[in-house]
């Protein structure tokens, strides 16, 4: 049976809870019930010239953010679909190769990593895990088993690729030359996000169930050292799509994870394996570390930066209307953020420097995990079945490349629904 009560949300249907016909979903039930309230704290962060909008702003705004929010329900940004990419009908990681040339996707319905050639949009390989399904367990898909292939990172000499759950509890190193599994590793239960460290010898995965991190040998599967405890204990019982934030720093020195049984940010020190930080601010949705040593965060309302030792809040991009996004990629030369809006369908990349809006697509459907090309060119999404998509949702999941050099979309968008961070309006005069 599973660990967790049945209809809980895997991360591609995190954000199917809407007014109305459906309830939100239980792990955003348990959050506002806990106060789970981020915008509290960041608008107690300083006025920043880039961030934050002055009181002045805000208040400016608040009239229009309500008729922008139904200005953007009534109709959708032009459509912008960008190349669709042929990936499994679960598809739930996804990690680009380091020449920008090809994209990996996990399926967790198949189990399975499949390899796309971005410039011709063709499935060059698809590998298969062992997993047999068992359809009489009263579980609508693998995830709600916490089994099948969710997260996935590449080695550095991009050779290998590391698949969390491929097979159930452990991580497998592939063969990507090859298309096959060297091995598979025991982990702890549910093994979800992956990093690996610069320099290829290690490997990490966070195990939600379990509320832990493994390290293993990047060559043999070999367990480096115990796993890493999160405070609180054991996470059995909780929702399998709660927040799975984690991300290894770009030197590698340290791993931010987010502590679900104690709703927070916390910060490891990759050599002792010690919590060395926390922020208190609240349990975020996605963690991306950049470089220059700044760790940004997902909350409910909005972006944060820690500063990478500290999680000391350094900076805060507020959206200006309710809205729902769970997942953000920052672009290599951390210039950029990229945001994906599942109940818009739409695609959103804004220039840090200015927080204004430079790019806006739309999707096929329910959008959620984002990827840069190494060379900041293009951004791949997966997406997915959206709340009516009903219950065939057999062939709903999928990918799309966008190229960034394309702002035909962004005109359209702005004039529906305004721009994504409040900041004041003459900035883009």
């Amino acid at each position: 049976m599973p660990d967790t009560p049945i209809g809980t949300i895997p991360p591609r249907r995190r954000a199917q809870g809407q007014s109305g016909s459906r309830p939100v979903p239980r792990n955003r039930q348990r959050m506002h019930k806990s106060g789970f309230r981020p915008h509290r704290l960041v608008r107690t962060l300083p006025c920043l010239a880039v961030s934050l909008a002055c009181a002045g702003a805000l208040a400016q705004g608040a009239a229009s953010a309500a008729a922008q929010a139904a200005s953007a329900a009534a109709s959708a940004p032009a459509p912008m679909s960008g190349r669709r990419l042929p990936v499994g009908p679960g598809s739930a990681g996804l990690a680009v190769s380091a020449d920008g040339r090809r994209v990996f996707v996990t399926d967790n319905t198949l189990d399975a990593l499949d390899e796309v050639d971005l410039d011709t949009a063709r499935l060059l390989h698809a590998v298969r895990g062992p997993l047999a399904v068992d359809t009489k367990d009263g579980c609508p898909d693998n995830f709600c088993r916490g089994v099948g292939a969710v997260g996935v990172a590449l080695s550095p000499d991009g050779r290998y690729a590391y698949v969390s759950s491929m097979r159930p509890d452990s991580l497998s190193k592939v063969d990507l030359a090859a298309a096959r599994v060297l091995w598979s590793r025991p982990v702890q239960r549910f093994p979800q996000e992956v990093a690996v460290s610069p320099d290829g010898r290690q490997v990490w995965t966070f195990n939600l169930v379990a509320n832990s991190i493994s390290t293993l040998d990047a060559a043999t599967g070999a367990p480096a050292g115990r796993p890493i405890a999160l405070q609180g204990g054991s996470a059995r019982g909780r929702p399998f799509g709660r927040p799975a934030g984690f991300a290894l720093s770009p030197d590698g020195k340290r791993l931010y994870v987010t502590s679900g049984l104690t709703q927070s940010l916390d910060v490891y020190d990759t050599r002792t394996r010690r919590r060395t930080g926390r922020s208190e601010l609240g349990e975020p949705w996605t963690i991306r570390a950049a470089a220059g040593g700044q760790v940004w965060a997902q909350y409910e309302d909005g972006l944060v930066a820690f500063d990478g030792a500290s999680l000391e809040p350094a900076r805060a991009l507020r959206y200006c209307r309710e809205l729902t996004s769970y997942q953000f990629a920052l672009s290599p030369d951390g210039q950029r953020v990229a945001l994906s809006l599942p109940r818009e369908g739409a695609v959103l990349v804004a220039d840090l420097g200015t927080g204004l809006l430079t790019n806006a697509y739309t999707t096929r459907r329910w959008p959620r995990a984002l990827a840069f090309t190494p060379d900041g060119r293009r951004l791949v999404a997966l997406d997915g079945a959206g709340p009516e998509a009903g219950d065939d949702t057999t062939d709903a999941d999928g990918a799309a490349v966008f190229d960034l050099d394309d702002h035909a979309g962004l005109a359209a968008f702005l004039a529906q629904s305004g721009e994504l961070f409040c900041q004041p309006a003459s900035e883009r005069e």
